[in-house]
């Protein structure tokens, strides 16, 4: 409404908010793994992280996400300079 409101592009508004959503997750994923909050499950894989207060290593699934989110946002990013020339 306010950038109706404003005579704005809703679609570009949408496409920052976007953007901005994929970055902030990512930052926010990051702070979770290093808060020790969101655990996944137990795991024998080399890559599995001790978290305080837990035996047995798990999952990192902040980790996982977050890197989710920075492909988001890279894939985001690469798009929003290129959709007028899709076909």
């Amino acid at each position: 409404r306010y950038a109706k409101q404003n005579k704005w592009d809703g679609f570009e508004i949408l496409d920052l908010w976007s953007m901005g959503a994929a970055a902030g997750l990512a930052i926010i994923n990051l702070g979770t793994f290093f808060s020790g909050s969101g655990v996944g499950y137990s795991t024998s894989l080399p890559w599995g992280v001790r978290f305080p207060g837990l035996i047995d290593p798990a999952h990192p699934v902040q980790l996982y996400t977050a890197l989710w989110f920075v492909v988001l946002f890279w894939y985001l990013s690469w798009a929003e300079n290129r959709y007028r020339t899709f076909s």
